[in-house]
């Protein structure tokens, strides 16, 4: 998926399924592993943030007051998933 980092710049993160965990990749580096089970989870029931490694995910209620799942890693503060992207990574967990 696109993101923007803090300087502006568009780039990519890269989320590698595995049968037991999820890699995730920014600036050709595994930033973060999480366990699926772990994420699944998570993702049903999202409070406090899910922190692996250099990333965590939260709610973001900037975006919208029910809050939508965001995404903070080096170089990017908040990144919001679009729903697509969302549903696309339940339905492959």
């Amino acid at each position: 998926m696109e993101v923007v980092t803090e300087s502006g710049r568009a780039t990519s993160v890269e989320l590698r399924l595995t049968p037991a965990k999820i890699e995730l990749w920014h600036h050709q580096s595994c930033c973060s592993v999480l366990d699926r089970d772990d994420l699944r989870q998570w993702l049903r029931e999202p409070d406090e943030s899910l922190t692996a490694g250099a990333v965590s995910f939260s709610l973001d209620r900037s975006v919208n007051p029910a809050g939508r799942i965001a995404l903070t890693l080096p170089d990017v503060e908040l990144w919001a998933l679009a729903p697509a992207v969302l549903r696309q990574l339940q339905r492959h967990l």
